[in-house]
């Protein structure tokens, strides 16, 4: 009541009395309506003076849009910096009829010292804060690349000057800047960005001199409520060619249930022709059956889905942190203590659960590859590569077309504009460097789908994996010295980077890097490339040997080495993760020889303990872990990480876009929206899988499955399951061959669909 009170009395008095009050503190009112002598359109100057004149009459639309508007933010110190207004109630004013238009106006205001401070002469140190601050401001010398963190015990020095901490918060990368203010304002829409600048700064100004305060004033953005964007060619091609997709979903799917169950019973006698079978590739029943089935294990490979399906878990925990302290938030102060804590490490040095994904995925490569040639399959190169490109990019296609086109009519915000309208900007000139794999290289710092790096991370190593490993077959000490060599490189090559550009052991995770991360230059020349990704991968490769050898009976390793690698091999994650603490602690000089050893070696770390594990368990390992890694329900979902992985980016962004207020943040607020996360992005992978993956994969077996297989001059392949199973090798006769080879598994979702490894 009392709040509904001082609103009311403030809105009573015109905006003019406000400024020519002898105190021109309490300003809110004169922020209201644009009063400027100079605005530049007589349809704003009309609109403003309407607008001022009823609101000091209590009319109701134009308290709506004083009441829309931010008054003074509070929390600033705190790191809430800002103060959004209420972005709905603004745009709501003209359709409830209002004789004036409304639009949100985004502002940043930029504070500093005035060169005039009322309390310099009461208290000398805040002078000289404030002066020194004011120097800094203006200082033509950027602050260092690698500035240390200040020291918490000097951080928060409640004696000192307010201007210390603010200055702190600049110099200080684990800091959000105090000095940067968001400011949401309801206006008339007939009053474009230089008005309402004009109007803020004339505002400011007086109101800055009372407070030892002036600054720079820009409008970010504004928006009507109709001022979204209209439906161009491209996005309604895109709505045709998705509902398109739907309908043949369910044609095929109705066609499958209506011929091959008769009488609740499957029908035995119906053979489909050549195109009814192109027909059925689209039967989501089908394609459901497939998703859910299992097979026999004669390798021991299913351990590999357990392990793709925690660490998307993961992925997607990382990249939820990532949006959210890149966002809004009410509460950074409390984020900016977490950096120098131990355990935060599980969080802030997260990202290295991808490289799970590249061991793996070099494992399995080699393994099935050499498997093959064990079984006498020809495997011709260039059919590998192009079947491995028709496999991962149709569906992968669509997302990028949905982030083009399509995304940006499916919400609205006060930071809309700034999140999603960035990534449909870089998503329309970028695709290309998408889909041709290269977009880790190409124009890296307007990267579209933040998360995509790695599909052309994975895509450019298995170009290199492949012809390794016919090597270690054909040519196996050629082979082992290449393989070797290679992993010595990959080690070699971040080390060099890190040392030659100066640059950080590892990504980051401060809030301001978060806001966009591809512009960081430890992103482009460190976590992106290829060169700097390779030795997991490589690492993978060499044990997928190993386990070949080992399944060969060429490879014997004793129960004693095995308990001494599962205590020393297996330490090596937990060493890799939580020692990126060091590079968090306050006042800590960078070093550019230790961030290369690290940035260099953590990886390999990782990627040892990882491949030790499935190692382990691929060569008689059993018990718990086993079974974690491959339950039947493990299995199914599994199958769905690569959909899944191109979907939740999309829904996270969302998610931070259409914010209204920033959020406030906590370790259980974390884990509670990464669980959403996570239930929503395998939801909507699954329907990816089901309405366009899986019947793509099938369609592929139907038109060219056995040109294929004549190519590969056998006819004892036989593809079980396109969609999700691979596809297995097996021979019609077994007349004495090594049993081991026998069932073979090869391609498939474990050798092409790279990333669900």
């Amino acid at each position: 009541m009392t709040a509904v009170v001082v609103l009311l009395t403030l809105v009573a008095t015109p905006a003019a009395a406000f400024l020519a009050a002898e105190h021109p503190m309490p300003m809110p009112m004169a922020m209201a309506a644009p009063w400027h002598a100079h605005l530049r359109g007589q349809q704003c100057k009309n609109d403003s003076a309407l607008f001022d004149k009823e609101l000091h009459k209590l009319t109701l639309w134009a308290v709506q849009m004083f009441d829309a508007s931010a008054k003074f933010p509070s929390g600033v110190l705190f790191g809430a910096t800002h103060a959004l207004g209420s972005y709905d109630e603004c745009l709501l004013v003209s359709a409830s009829g209002a004789p004036v238009r409304s639009q949100y106006c985004l502002a940043r205001v930029q504070l500093r010292p005035s060169t005039h401070l009322p309390w310099g002469a009461v208290n000398g140190s805040a002078d000289r804060a404030a002066r020194t601050f004011r120097d800094f401001i203006a200082s033509p010398v950027a602050p260092k690349e690698h500035e240390p963190r200040i020291p918490k015990h000097d951080d928060d020095d409640p004696g000192g000057s307010v201007w210390l901490k603010v200055q702190r918060t600049i110099i200080d990368p684990s800091k959000k800047r105090r000095d940067v203010l968001h400011w949401g304002l309801c206006v008339p829409a007939s009053c474009d960005r230089w008005d309402v600048e004009a109007h803020l700064r004339a505002v400011f100004t007086p109101m800055g001199k009372s407070m030892g305060l002036e600054g720079s004033i820009s409008v970010e953005s504004c928006e009507t409520a109709d001022s979204g964007p209209s439906l161009r060619p491209g996005a309604i091609a895109l709505i045709v060619f998705l509902c398109v997709f739907v309908l043949f979903v369910a044609i095929g799917t109705t066609y499958d249930l209506t011929h091959s169950i008769k009488d609740g019973r499957k029908n035995l006698d119906w053979q489909p022709t050549r195109r009814e079978e192109v027909l059925l590739c689209f039967s989501m029943y089908r394609n459901l059956k497939r998703l859910i089935s299992t097979t026999a294990d004669e390798h021991h490979l299913k351990c590999m889905h357990g392990i793709k399906l925690y660490s998307m878990a993961c992925v997607v925990l990382g990249h939820r942190l990532m949006f959210s302290l890149g966002s809004p938030i009410h509460n950074p102060e409390f984020i900016e203590g977490h950096y120098e804590r131990l355990d935060t490490m599980l969080l802030l040095n997260g990202f290295i659960i991808v490289d799970t994904f590249f061991t793996i995925s070099g494992f399995l490569v080699c393994f099935l590859l050499l498997t093959a040639y064990s079984k006498n399959v020809n495997v011709p190169i260039p059919i590998l590569f192009i079947h491995r490109y028709v496999r991962l990019t149709p569906v992968y296609a669509v997302v990028v077309c949905v982030y083009a086109v399509l995304l940006q009519h499916l919400g609205s915000g006060p930071i809309w504009a700034e999140k999603v309208g960035r990534e449909v900007a870089r998503c329309t000139e970028n695709w290309w460097a998408n889909l041709l794999y290269i977009n880790n290289y190409v124009n890296t710092d307007a990267m579209c789908m933040f998360q995509s790096w790695y599909l052309s991370c994975d895509m450019q190593l298995f170009l290199i994996s492949v012809p390794i490993a016919s090597l270690l077959w054909k040519r196996p000490k050629i082979g082992q010295i290449t393989l070797a060599v290679a992993i010595f490189a990959s080690v070699m090559i971040p080390f060099a980077v890190t040392l030659l550009y100066k640059l950080d052991a590892l990504l980051l995770l401060y809030m301001n890097t978060l806001e966009d991360p591809t512009v960081n230059q430890t992103f482009r020349f460190m976590y992106a490339p290829t060169h700097s990704r390779g030795s997991p991968y490589l690492i993978g490769m060499a044990f997928g040997y190993f386990t070949f050898l080992a399944q060969n009976d060429q490879l014997k390793v004793s129960q004693r080495t095995r308990r001494a690698c599962w205590w020393v091999l297996s330490a090596l994650p937990a060493i890799s993760l939580l020692s990126a603490w060091i590079f968090y602690l306050p006042g800590r000089q960078y070093i550019a020889l230790e961030a290369a050893f690290y940035g260099a070696l953590h990886r390999v770390g990782w990627s040892l303990g990882i491949s030790w594990v499935v190692f382990a368990v691929c060569t008689g390992g059993k018990g718990v872990v086993k079974l974690l890694l491959s339950m039947k329900p493990v299995i199914a979902l599994s199958r769905l990480t690569y959909c899944a992985f191109l979907s939740h980016g999309a829904l996270q962004l969302y998610s931070v876009a259409t914010l209204r207020v920033p959020a406030y943040m906590s370790i259980f607020t974390l884990i509670w929206m990464t669980l959403g996360d996570i239930l929503l992005a395998f939801f909507v992978g699954g329907l990816l899988n089901l309405i366009f993956e899986s019947p793509f994969l099938a369609l592929e077996k139907v038109l060219i499955g056995k040109k294929i297989q004549k190519i590969k001059g056998t006819d004892e392949i036989e593809q079980r399951d396109l969609s999700n199973q691979p596809i297995t090798v097996l021979h019609q006769e077994d007349i004495g061959g090594p049993k081991i080879n026998q069932g073979a598994q090869f391609d498939g979702e474990e050798t092409y669909r790279n990333f669900n490894e």
